[in-house]
């Protein structure tokens, strides 16, 4: 059995949808992390489509059957002034029958105040996630894989 960590963007950028029992095959590469302070920072993959075009990290080719998806949620802090992280060994996971399935919990919206209307009478305004330590965000799926290979990717020079 191999875990592997498979970010949002991962498969939202192009509307894939993975499902429990499906045959996956991905680009990956070592998840070498210390980002949530648990169980979670052992797992051993990461699906990442954008490291074909590098030979390193070491990239690899990993196909399996997924036998189980699991939504990763994260409680925020930004209390170390870099930016909003995780809360270190709060994460939390949620089993599903498809990434299609996951909730995510809504944001709260700050908007900006809104424009004088144009000549066509269209006003506009800005919107923002606002962010409060605490809050729980989707952070990606801890998907499981049986009956798996791992090849190199070859580049081409």
């Amino acid at each position: 059995m191999i875990f592997v960590i498979c970010p949002d963007s991962e498969l939202a950028e192009d509307g894939i949808v993975i499902r429990v029992n499906d045959n996956v095959k991905r680009v990956a590469t070592p998840f070498a992390n210390n980002y949530y302070g648990d169980a979670l920072d052992d797992v051993d993959w990461l699906f990442d489509q954008y490291a074909a075009g590098s030979p390193s990290p070491p990239t690899m080719i990993l196909s399996g059957r997924v036998v189980e998806i699991q939504a990763i949620y994260v409680r925020l802090t930004n209390e170390s002034g870099k930016g909003w992280e995780p809360i270190r060994g709060q994460s939390r996971l949620q089993s599903l029958s498809s990434t299609a399935d996951t909730p995510r919990p809504e944001p709260r919206i700050a908007w900006a105040s809104t424009s004088p209307p144009t000549e066509d009478g269209t006003s506009y305004s800005r919107g923002y996630d606002e962010i409060r330590s605490g809050d729980e965000r989707f952070n990606g799926w801890l998907i499981s894989l049986e009956e798996t290979t791992l090849a190199p990717v070859i580049f081409q020079r």
